[in-house]
């Protein structure tokens, strides 16, 4: 659901961290690490890759 001047930005989520903490919380523990940020700058947002940190090219 979108803000009311049409963005889609953080909201309460609980316990829950909101965003790419909420991604970045179950990748990290299992040997993810941020593989490159890249702009989409049509969509007023961001993207982010995670790879794996002993396998990047072995293990999606």
């Amino acid at each position: 659901m979108a803000h009311a001047d049409g963005t889609l930005g953080p909201r309460a989520t609980g316990a829950l961290p909101a965003g790419e903490d909420a991604f970045a919380r179950i990748f990290l523990p299992l040997g993810y690490q941020l593989a490159g940020v890249y702009p989409l700058d049509q969509l007023k947002m961001t993207g982010r890759t995670y790879a794996h940190a002993d396998a990047p090219e072995d293990i999606p």
